[in-house]
């Protein structure tokens, strides 16, 4: 002890311990899993009701290609502006991509059908 203070070594400080777990890549499934599991169903319910009986497995195909593009296109983007200026500005045009998606959904409304 120096002087009556406690010191903690740097990689033993519970906060630096936390940060670390839930960035870890390990742990990564822990938040992507319930995602996932609340997020595919209703997606799949969508597709099912969008998609006329005869042409539903051509809508799933469809979405799922879209799907697989998008987050391919959005992994590069957002591991470019890692690279190019880092981690902080990677998170504003995330959190600046779902304000934008998030204001698309409040403007362009889709027409609801009822199912009889």
């Amino acid at each position: 002890m120096a002087q009556g203070r406690l010191t903690v070594a740097p990689e033993k400080c519970p906060a630096r311990r936390i940060r670390r777990w839930l960035i870890s890549s390990r742990r990564t499934g822990f938040f992507w899993g319930p995602h996932m599991g609340f997020t595919q169903g209703v997606f799949a319910a969508l597709v099912a009701d969008a998609a006329p009986a005869d042409l539903r497995g051509t809508g799933f195909r469809f979405f799922n290609l879209v799907s697989g593009v998008a987050i391919l296109l959005a992994s590069v983007v957002a591991g470019a502006l890692w690279e190019a200026a880092g981690p902080a500005i990677t998170f504003a045009a995330g959190a600046a991509f779902a304000a934008i998606a998030g204001a698309a959904l409040v403007v362009v409304k889709a027409p609801m059908t009822q199912k009889s």
